[in-house]
C-alpha cells in the first residue's frame, strides 16, 4: 500500500527534468530475462550483486520462470542520479522528504512494456531497516492504461509530482504500460532524519 505525501511540483520542473534525461548519456536498458539479472558479466555496470542480491534475484527469477513470464514484454528504461539528473533535484526531494538519500532512480515504461513482479535486491533490511523509507512519484502525465502495483494495491490516475510512501519499502512492486505515451517514475529510498 502507498500513502500520498503531498506534492512537489513546486520544487521541481518535472517535464523539464524529462525533457533532459538523455541529454548527456542514453539510458540503461533492464530486461527481466533471468540471464540479464543472474549473469554477472552482464549485469548493469556499478550494480554489485551481493550474496543477498544474488538470492533475492535467483528466487525472483525463479518466480518468473514457473509463471511462464513473457520477458520480450519486460524491458524498461532508468536514469541514474548525476548521470541523467542533477543531485541537486535528488537533494531537494531529500529536503522536502526529511530523509537522507540510500539511491534514487527514474524509471520510464514505455506503451506494451512492463516491469514485473519484485522486490529491489538492493533492499537489504539489515541496513537500517526500522528508520528506511520508500516513496514514488509520477512525473509525467498520466495517460490510460498506465499501472503500478505495490503489494496487493494497483494505482493508476496519478498527478504529476504526487509523491506516495510505501508502507514497506520491501513491499513487492511492478509496473504496465498499456496506453499509448510512456510513463516515467522517479523513485527514492532513504533514511528518516527524525
Amino acid at each position: 500500500m502507498i500513502n500520498f505525501v503531498g506534492n512537489c511540483n513546486h520544487l521541481v520542473n518535472w517535464a523539464d527534468v524529462v525533457v533532459h534525461l538523455e541529454d548527456q548519456h542514453p539510458p540503461i536498458l533492464k530486461r527481466a530475462a533471468p540471464e540479464y539479472w543472474l549473469d554477472p558479466t552482464i549485469l548493469e555496470p556499478g550494480y554489485s550483486n551481493t550474496s543477498i542480491e544474488r538470492n533475492i534475484d535467483k528466487e525472483m527469477c525463479d518466480g518468473w520462470v514457473a509463471a511462464n513470464y513473457f520477458f520480450d514484454s519486460a524491458v524498461w528504461l532508468v536514469y541514474r542520479t548525476e548521470t541523467h539528473y542533477p543531485k541537486a533535484l535528488e537533494d531537494a526531494i531529500c529536503d522536502y522528504l526529511n530523509i537522507r538519500v540510500n539511491w534514487s532512480v527514474i524509471n520510464r515504461v514505455d506503451p506494451g512494456r512492463t516491469v514485473p513482479l519484485h522486490i529491489d535486491p538492493d533492499d537489504d533490511p539489515s541496513q537500517d531497516g526500522d528508520k528506511k523509507v520508500r516513496f514514488i512519484c509520477q512525473i509525467s502525465p498520466y495517460s490510460r492504461g498506465q499501472v503500478l502495483t505495490v503489494s496487493d494495491h494497483a494505482y493508476t490516475n496519478f498527478k504529476v509530482g504526487d509523491i506516495y510512501q510505501w508502507d514497506n519499502y520491501l513491499n513487492e512492486h511492478s509496473a504496465a504500460n498499456t496506453g499509448l505515451t510512456p510513463v516515467y517514475y522517479f523513485s527514492i529510498e532513504g533514511f528518516r532524519n527524525d
